[in-house]
């Protein structure tokens, strides 16, 4: 049952007989549980946004973006041309080298529009697509690089620049309750090891110096 003011809360299993562990150590693991609570949410958004338009696609870019995520300046679209591709920073946070660097970060994806709706379907693809490729992933980052490359989609990353965000939080200092910037620090915007914005575009406190 659910409340009579509201839809029935989304929910999410993980089938018994699974070894699509994404990294956790065993399928009762809350962050498997969520991650797949969140595919599923996704999924069920790309659905209503094709079904408002026919079910096609009208867009050149779908950008998908984690609900922490901070923008610090404005994305050009026209920094990633191919339709057929998908667009991420490597792992780690602006101006900050990356220490692995083929894989992706997963705070945002620029999404060709004519790969979109093959990409967004990552979570029937858990339990639909049987390549053994997915069962051996160590990491929801690597699932979705995997996933693409099973769909015949090239993943490019790209610098850190092209994707200026950050991600943000509230924390308690004191009696006070404090937005911040996490994912950086003060030391890294006066000494960038990678490809970093001004830091006059950094408006709020980094979490790392409170």
């Amino acid at each position: 049952s659910h409340p009579p003011w509201g839809p029935p809360a989304v929910t999410a299993e993980v089938p018994l007989e699974t070894t699509r562990l994404l990294g956790r150590e065993n399928r009762q693991h809350p962050a498997l549980v969520n991650y797949l609570l969140k595919l599923k949410k996704v999924e069920m958004l790309w659905n209503r946004t094709l079904g408002a338009n026919d079910g096609v696609s009208p867009y050149s870019h779908v950008v998908l973006v984690r609900d922490d995520v901070h923008w610090l300046d404005d994305i050009r679209l026209a920094d990633f041309p191919d339709p057929h591709a998908v667009y991420s920073m490597p792992l780690g946070f602006l101006c900050d080298r990356p220490h692995l660097r083929d894989h992706p970060a997963e705070h945002v994806f620029v999404i060709g529009g004519a790969v979109a709706d093959r990409l967004l379907r990552a979570y029937r693809e858990y339990f639909e697509n049987p390549s053994p490729e997915l069962n051996s992933v160590d990491s929801t980052e690597q699932y979705w690089q995997v996933l693409a490359w099973l769909l015949g989609i090239r993943w490019e990353l790209v610098l850190r620049n092209r994707l200026p965000y950050l991600l943000s939080m509230h924390r308690n200092v004191g009696n006070s309750t404090v937005f911040c910037i996490r994912g950086i620090s003060q030391a890294t915007l006066r000494r960038p090891t990678a490809s970093c914005v001004h830091p006059s575009l950094i408006r709020h406190p980094t979490c790392a110096d409170l």
